[in-house]
């Protein structure tokens, strides 16, 4: 595929790109670079599991490699997030002497995810405060944290924006940066655009189309905009549904990109890109070779996508002798075809007789439960102590109190004498959940 620009192949952020269906296509078009978009090393977002602290060392290693085994004329870069919260976990440093450039996304600055984060936007305790995900003043202060944190100012591509992030108003009447919107972190109640489809993201060609219709006084349809010189955003309110202008949205304008990238120069940074040139106006397609303009559609050949699974393999070996007889893309769900009857067959043999294998598992596990439960009340260290009060004479004395914070002395001398212990229940209930999640043991196994 020649191209007057470089071709770079991205991965993450979305599907596709690595599937087994898809990755020679890519090898075969000579792409000039690899870029990677993980986000977020270590992050500890609602709603996924935390990510490991080690992931943005382990991410910078990974990095090196990559290095290495591309040639020298191919490009690596990443993405990076524009807020600190998230930037922290990559060392940044180390990862500039091995990538030719970052992709800094100094856009979604604010979103729907504010919600309920205090520390999200100054001034604003709840965190669902209107502000725009594209603010210069908080751009300019995440370039200047970038630059602080040892990347060279040449090797950062500065991130502007085609779409906007939309809220709820909690109030029509208040628009400004102290005003609040509503929903949850993870649920929007904005409009969703017709293409997007989805509350809270919004692309610039579906803003400029509600703003024309609006303007031609399309029933239900209603629309103010403004530039805010303040955050160097356009702001507008809308609506569609006939209930007046019900959501707010920070984006930037065609002229707004334009005096950013103009800003971004200034300050001799390697560059400028933009997520993404698809949001930003409607492409009815290339023209007819015979100069009509019907989207020209017609004379686009695509690949045949179907998947007919009436001859694929049945086995394995027939799959790996045939498998130039499969469309591409239906290559791993012939293999998964073939996989998932091999495991309805094993798991069909293995239950014949999964009683009696069970019954020798359940032996085994409680053949260990006498050690665990020792452990888990070792005098001075076991972990359900503090479920327990205990009761003790020595030859030193006797006293009485929680088993975790009391315990009976050594009596000095070569013979320090019998200590005897008596146990009582103060927590049942957390005894038993404590010896579940510590030591794997049922209370019903527990005589």
């Amino acid at each position: 595929m020649d191209a007057p620009f470089k071709k770079i192949l991205s991965f993450g952020g979305w599907a596709e790109s690595t599937d087994a269906a898809t990755f020679e296509r890519y090898r075969d078009v000579s792409f000039d670079g690899v870029d990677i978009d993980w986000e977020y090393p270590g992050a500890t977002d609602q709603g996924i599991p935390a990510g490991d602290r080690t992931d943005g060392l382990y991410y910078h290693r990974f990095l090196t490699v990559l290095r290495n085994l591309l040639p020298s004329s191919k490009s690596p870069s990443i993405a990076l997030p524009g807020s600190f919260w998230y930037l922290k976990q990559f060392p940044v440093e180390d990862m500039a002497k091995v990538l030719d450039y970052f992709i800094f996304m100094t856009y979604d600055l604010h979103g729907q995810w504010n919600h309920g984060n205090k520390f999200a936007s100054p001034s604003c305790e709840t965190g669902n405060c209107l502000r725009s995900h594209v603010n210069r003043t908080e751009t300019r202060n995440s370039l200047s944290m970038i630059t602080k944190s040892g990347v060279p100012a040449g090797k950062v591509i500065v991130g502007i924006a085609s779409y906007g992030r939309s809220f709820r108003m909690a109030d029509k009447s208040c628009t400004g940066p102290h005003c609040l919107f509503t929903g949850s972190f993870s649920v929007s109640e904005a409009e969703p655009g017709r293409c997007t489809d989805t509350g809270s993201y919004i692309s610039n060609a579906e803003l400029d189309e509600i703003w024309d219709m609006a303007g031609e006084g399309v029933e239900e349809l209603s629309a103010k905009r403004w530039h805010d010189t303040k955050t160097h955003s356009d702001i507008m309110t809308y609506g569609t549904k006939g209930n007046g202008m019900t959501d707010w949205v920070a984006y930037m304008s065609d002229k707004t990109k334009e005096e950013r990238i103009a800003w971004v120069k200034t300050l001799n940074f390697g560059g400028t890109t933009d997520w993404a040139i698809d949001l930003a106006g409607y492409f009815e397609g290339p023209s007819k070779k015979d100069g009509t303009s019907n989207g020209g559609w017609s004379d686009f050949k695509a690949d045949d996508l179907t998947c007919d699974s009436k001859n694929w393999p049945s086995t394995l070996e027939k799959l790996a002798n045939n498998v130039d007889s499969i469309n591409a893309n239906c290559r791993s769900l012939a293999l998964m075809n073939i996989l998932i009857k091999d495991l309805i067959v094993a798991v069909e043999e293995v239950s014949k007789n999964f009683n009696d294998a069970f019954g020798w598992y359940a032996d085994r596990v409680k053949d260990f439960i006498d050690d665990r439960i020792e452990e888990f009340l070792a005098p001075g260290r076991g972990k359900g102590l503090k479920y327990m009060d205990c009761e003790w004479k020595s030859r030193k004395g006797s006293d009485k109190g929680r088993c975790d914070e009391t315990w009976p002395p050594v009596a000095p001398g070569p013979s320090p004498g019998p200590r005897v212990v008596w146990y009582t229940m103060r927590d049942e209930k957390g005894f038993y959940a404590a010896l579940l999640t510590e030591a794997g043991i049922e209370k019903d196994w527990v005589e």
